[in-house]
């Protein structure tokens, strides 16, 4: 339940421009937020793929981390051009979603059993 907690309070201290240490905007946020996802990510979630490649609990995931790779590089170098993603707030938004739709995801994975050798 960590990232539900760290994305709730990232989004809302990007949405409220809320300053506190090098989080100051909607921008900082997003990007502070998709380092701390793709952490998240890497901790968790490749367990999916590497156990069930086509399950569609893994599709889904991969899915929402490439849109969240895409964003956090739209974000980092300030691509305002980039249709949706362009916005920071916005992307912070899909961001905070994304983590915590992986990390409620996440805790299926007892249901799933690891592929047959």
């Amino acid at each position: 339940m960590a990232e539900v907690i760290i994305s709730v309070v990232l989004v809302w201290m990007g949405l409220a421009g809320i300053h506190v240490l090098w989080i100051d905007s909607a921008r900082s946020a997003a990007i502070t937020l998709g380092v701390i996802g793709a952490v998240f990510c890497a901790a968790n979630s490749y367990k999916f793929l590497i156990n069930r490649p086509g399950h569609p609990i893994s599709i889904v995931g991969s899915v929402i981390g490439v849109v969240a790779v895409i964003g956090l590089l739209v974000q980092v170098f300030d691509w305002r051009g980039f249709p949706i993603l362009g916005n920071s707030k916005i992307t912070l938004v899909i961001l905070g979603l994304g983590i915590i739709t992986k990390g409620v995801m996440g805790r299926f994975q007892g249901v799933l059993k690891p592929v047959a050798e």
